[in-house]
This record gives structure tokens, sequence and C-alpha cells, in this order.
């Protein structure tokens, strides 16, 4: 089962937003773009926190594939949206 921690942090070196998955009791850092939070709802002029948690579940679902693939570090761009 994977879960996601409420916590989120922002990297202004890399410019993603990071939030974390748990599973198998090992916490996955996963990276978000920038460009693929303003992507997953253009219409949505909220500040880039703001829009990812209105769309925090888009985000959730990717993060599951790509671990369920194997990932352990992962990064979400809008390559990935669906």
């Amino acid at each position: 089962m994977i879960t996601f921690q409420e916590q989120t942090t922002f990297d202004s070196e890399s410019d993603n937003l990071i939030f974390f998955a748990v599973y198998e009791d090992k916490i996955i850092p996963c990276h978000v773009s920038t460009e693929a939070i303003d992507d997953v709802d253009p219409s949505n002029e909220s500040n880039t926190k703001r829009k990812f948690e209105d769309n925090r579940i888009v985000f959730e679902e990717i993060a599951k594939k790509k671990i369920l693939d194997g990932a352990l570090k992962l990064f979400i761009s809008t390559m990935d949206l669906p």
C-alpha cells in the first residue's frame, strides 16, 4: 500500500515541488516540475502550491504508477500528465 504524507517542500534550486510517498517503510521523494503543475490545470490562476494541492490526486496517481514500476526517487513532468 502506498500512502502520501501531507508535507510538501519547494526546491528553488531545481524549481520543483516535492511531496513524499511511503511504500514498504521507505519514504520516496516525488519531484514535480512547476511546468507540470501549471499544465495540469491551465485555467487555475492560483500559486504553485495551491494549484498542486487542488490537483494533488492527479500527481499522487502518477507517483503510484511510477513507484509500482520500481521508482525509488521520481520526477513528474508535463509528459506524465494524463
